[in-house]
C-alpha cells in the first residue's frame, strides 16, 4: 500500500467511512465532486470533509506523505520540496540520518478557534460558489478530543457569527478521535457517538484500501 494516511482523499474516505458506520448505514451511493466534495442528488444531500489544522501545518502534511521515505538525499529533498511548494518557507533537515521537517511557522494550536475557522471558511464558500442541496452537511476532523465547553463555545460562535448568512449548513459533523460530535441547525441538538478503537482501525484501513484500489 502506498504512505497516503494524511492526504485529503484519505481524509474525505475516512469521513464517509465514519458517517456510514456510526451515523447512517443507508448512505451507501455517494458521488465524488469538488464543491461540495460528496453528494447524492437522489438524497440530496451535500457533505463537505474539511481538517482543523493550520493551513501551514497541513503543508507539512503533505510533505511529508509526498516525499520522506522514498531515499532521496537532504538536497534533493529540499529542491523537490521547493518546486512542489513554492510558499513553503521551512527546511528539511537532517540529524543522524534522520530527516525532519523544521518549520518557519508557529502553528495555531487553539482547537476550538481553529474548528471555528472552517466553519466560517467553508460557510462563506457554501454562500459564493457551493452547489447548495436541500441538506448541507459539514464534517470537521478536530484531531483533538472534546469536553462540554468545547461544544458549547462552537455553538455560540455558530450562534454569533454564522447565523446571519443566507445559507447554513444544516448539520456539523466533528470528529473528535474516538468520538462523533454531532450537532443540529438550528435547534443546536448535539448528539455524541463513541467510536470503538477496533472500529476506528477498520475504518482508517477500509480508507487506505478503498483509495490504494483506484
Amino acid at each position: 500500500m502506498t504512505d497516503i494516511i494524511g492526504s485529503t482523499l484519505f481524509f474525505e474516505r475516512y469521513a464517509m467511512l465514519t458517517l456510514y458506520y456510526c451515523y447512517d448505514t443507508s448512505w451507501t451511493v455517494f458521488e465524488k465532486g469538488e464543491s461540495p466534495d460528496f453528494y447524492n442528488k437522489e438524497l440530496n444531500i451535500g457533505i463537505e470533509v474539511a481538517r482543523a489544522i493550520s493551513r501551514n501545518k497541513a503543508v507539512v502534511d503533505r510533505i511529508a506523505n509526498e516525499f520522506f521515505g522514498k531515499g532521496l538525499d537532504i538536497d534533493t529533498l529540499n529542491a523537490k520540496v521547493q518546486k512542489k511548494h513554492p510558499k513553503f518557507k521551512g527546511k528539511i533537515k537532517e540529524e543522524k540520518g534522520i530527516k525532519y521537517i523544521s518549520s518557519s511557522y508557529t502553528y495555531f494550536s487553539d482547537h476550538m478557534d481553529l474548528v471555528n475557522q472552517r466553519i466560517t471558511e467553508k460557510t462563506r464558500k457554501l454562500n459564493k460558489n457551493y452547489t447548495v442541496y436541500k441538506n448541507n452537511f459539514l464534517y470537521i476532523f478536530a484531531h483533538v478530543s472534546f469536553i462540554q465547553h468545547d461544544i458549547d463555545y462552537i455553538i455560540d460562535f455558530i450562534k454569533k457569527k454564522i447565523d446571519n448568512y443566507e445559507y447554513k449548513f444544516d448539520t456539523y459533523f466533528i470528529n473528535c478521535m474516538n468520538q462523533l460530535i454531532i450537532i443540529s441547525y438550528p435547534d443546536y441538538h448535539v448528539q455524541k457517538i463513541d467510536i470503538s478503537d477496533k472500529l476506528l482501525k477498520d475504518i482508517k484501513k477500509e480508507a487506505r484500501t478503498l483509495i490504494d484500489d483506484k
